[in-house]
């Protein structure tokens, strides 16, 4: 979940273990509170790091797949 203070753009990254990016979306976010999904369905096993950039605000978090 994100919550808005206005419409802006969200991209996502997603990265593997080396720093390589293997995913990126770009999707409109709107004022409120926006469910983000993240494209991981064709991503093999491993760690990865998700970067998630909107407005002037960059979050960054790591996840495992199995």
């Amino acid at each position: 979940l994100l919550k808005l203070d206005a419409p802006t753009m969200i991209y996502i990254r997603v990265y593997n273990s080396m720093g390589g990016e293997v995913e990126q979306k770009t999707v409109s976010g709107y004022r409120g509170t926006n469910i983000v999904t993240v494209p991981l369905g064709s991503l093999q096993q491993g760690i990865y790091y998700i970067q998630l950039q909107y407005g002037n605000e960059l979050k960054r978090s790591r996840i495992q797949k199995l």
